[in-house]
């Protein structure tokens, strides 16, 4: 995952690298997710890249659907802190 806004931690937030069309969403909002667990697959000049979370924590938000198109710098996944 990608570094975030000014307000946002290390790993708090998944942008995209580059403009592309997601191809598979391995997991929902809600679910809760393991440092290096692939969650979302991207398709971009023909490559296919898995993202995976940088840290453990829970699923807050995935902007996009399977299919959908984003731009570059677009936000993909937000994690958030996990119950503990």
């Amino acid at each position: 995952m990608r570094g975030g806004d000014a307000d946002a931690k290390e790993g708090d937030v998944c942008l995209a690298p580059m403009p592309g069309t997601v191809v598979e969403l391995a997991v929902a909002a809600g679910d809760r997710v393991s440092a290096g667990q692939t969650m979302i697959v991207i398709e971009s000049m023909k490559m296919q890249l898995n993202l995976e979370a940088a840290r453990d924590g829970v699923v807050a938000e995935l902007p996009f659907a399977k299919g959908d198109v984003f731009d570059r710098d677009a936000l993909l996944v937000r994690l958030e802190a996990g119950e503990e």
